[in-house]
């Protein structure tokens, strides 16, 4: 499976928890913070970070709840037949 990021910096982590922001605040210093399975909570923007590219792979991978919920709200593109494809090629080079 391969994982495209169409919004990477939608992707933030609070206290050790990766999820999104799917709304805008109108205020600078609140974000909203969406979990795994969509519950809301504005969270101070100094509480928040972005997550490592290879951690918020790792996430997606294997946390299917936020997969989905990245898929449904078009911040991610999956190629579930790419790596498959790949081999496949190698296979016969």
């Amino acid at each position: 499976m391969r994982i495209t990021f169409i919004k990477p910096g939608a992707f933030i982590k609070h206290k050790g928890k990766i999820g999104v922001t799917l709304v805008a605040s109108n205020n600078d210093a609140v974000v909203n913070f969406f979990d795994e399975y969509g519950d809301h909570t504005p969270v101070s923007a100094q509480d928040i970070s972005f997550p490592e590219d290879v951690e918020l792979r790792n996430e997606l991978l294997f946390n299917q709840s936020l997969r989905e919920l990245a898929l449904d709200n078009d911040l991610i593109s999956i190629d579930r037949y790419g790596d498959s494809f790949l081999t496949l090629i190698r296979s016969f080079t």
